[in-house]
């Protein structure tokens, strides 16, 4: 499965996990339902006016205005735009980059109303370790210790070196989440110093 049919079958998931849950149900971001979730993606792949405010923060109440016009089209309405096809912005990033964002909202979803993991697929799960070690260092550049990565197949990245490391282990897709921000909904298991494990719990891991 090359990269770009990895991408199309996690927007597949995507909107099926919408259009199974439907409009005002919760998701682990913090006060968005269903509809705000698909809002942002609308906005990030569609509006070049409201997409820049989702990666710079002094832009971020103009996208929250984006949003809440794109959230009155209606959320059937929404559904069937985020299913005609892709939007111009988002077919401009590489598939790896838009297979992450894909799975993260997927999960935000699915998770946030209390479902179980999908079952792991081999080129998803590959093309994710990929993105953990183009994007990993930015995810914990404000961690103080060391952050080692590892899967349960043996393969293991460093992302940052320090006296004291803490290492997360777990298949590729919930080292994502967990990085990415959705600790308690992620599948990982913490070890190493415990000063060191605090400090990777207590930190802002945004982008």
């Amino acid at each position: 499965m090359g990269n770009a049919e990895v991408a199309g079958a996690e927007r597949a998931a995507l909107i099926e996990t919408f259009e199974r849950l439907g409009p005002g149900a919760p998701t682990l971001c913090v006060g968005w339902t269903t509809d705000d979730l698909l809002a942002h993606l609308l906005v990030r792949e569609r509006d070049p006016i409201g997409s820049p405010g989702i990666l710079v923060p002094a832009l971020a109440g103009w996208t929250e205005r984006r949003m809440e016009v794109a959230k009155r089209q209606g959320y059937a309405a929404n559904l069937a735009r985020l299913r005609a096809a892709p939007g111009p912005l988002d077919r401009l990033m590489p598939a790896i980059a838009s297979t992450a964002e894909y799975f993260i909202h997927t999960e935000d979803a699915r998770r946030g109303n209390g479902e179980d993991p999908r079952p792991a697929v081999a080129a998803r799960e590959a093309l994710l370790w990929r993105w953990l070690g183009l994007m990993g260092r930015l995810f914990v550049r404000g961690v103080p210790s060391g952050v080692q990565l590892r899967t349960e197949d043996g393969r293991i990245r460093t992302l940052k070196k320090a006296a004291a490391t803490v290492a997360l282990t777990g298949a590729p897709s919930e080292l994502l989440l967990y990085l990415s921000g959705r600790r308690s909904a992620a599948r990982v298991s913490i070890s190493g110093a415990a000063d060191a494990a605090a400090a990777l719990r207590d930190a802002d891991l945004s982008l």
